[in-house]
């Protein structure tokens, strides 16, 4: 699975943010200065994928929404919207009409996110607290 997108529509700092991510196979590097937004993007590529866990301090959470166009190495794309509702967290790209958790599934696979964060969601954090082990 890859992104294409991840739209923050109002999500942490950002109100309309649209990142592409292109065409291309291999590693994307998101960097910027301090508060650029960068630990934002990773906590909506965690949200976006998993659901949205942490509180946010600008937007109300009701309101909170965050974008995605995904894809599989079968071609095989799914772009959709993730709300904070628990009952029905995922929505069309329109956010007009709610979509089954299950159509989300075949793109995570058995990766839990947990290891999502291992394997790809590298902070500041946790890069000290593993050169601190």
């Amino acid at each position: 699975m890859r992104f294409n997108s991840l739209h923050m529509r109002p999500f942490g700092t950002f109100t309309d943010f649209e990142l592409t991510f292109g065409n291309t196979s291999g590693l994307h590097l998101v960097f910027g200065t301090n508060g650029a937004g960068k630990s934002t993007t990773l906590e909506a590529l965690r949200s976006v994928l998993y659901g949205i866990a942490s509180k946010q301090k600008v937007h109300a959470s009701k309101d909170l929404r965050i974008g995605a166009s995904l894809e599989r190495s079968d071609d095989q794309t799914i772009e959709y919207v993730r709300r904070t509702s628990s009952k029905t967290p995922l929505w069309n790209q329109t956010d007009d009409e709610a979509m089954a958790i299950e159509e989300l599934t075949p793109f995570l696979g058995n990766l839990e996110r947990t290891r999502f964060e291992t394997l790809f969601g590298l902070d500041h954090e946790t890069m000290v607290a593993g050169g601190n082990e």
